[in-house]
């Protein structure tokens, strides 16, 4: 029985893992549809500056914080989409 229970849990858990990446490869065709990725591409130096910073590339110590630079890189992609949503309305 719990064998059971443990096939059909792996089994779910792989079911929404697929369904998490269909859902993001939609959204990356969705922002090429809206020229966001055009935009975001021709920025990418101001991207890289965003994720150092958040790294704690500029800080006396050590920090590495690897999931801060991924955030600012992420919101001002999300800045960006947000902004180009306003001008096409």
């Amino acid at each position: 029985m719990f064998i059971l229970i443990g096939i059909f849990h792996d089994w779910r858990h792989e079911k929404m893992k697929k369904a998490l990446h269909d859902s993001a490869l939609a959204e990356l065709k969705k922002s090429k549809s809206l020229r966001i990725h055009w935009t975001v591409k021709r920025n990418k130096e101001i991207i890289k500056e965003l994720f150092d910073i958040g790294f704690g590339l500029y800080e006396k110590g050590a920090k590495c914080n690897y999931q801060q630079g991924a955030e600012n890189a992420f919101m001002y992609g999300y800045l960006l989409g947000v902004q180009s949503q306003k001008a096409n309305s």
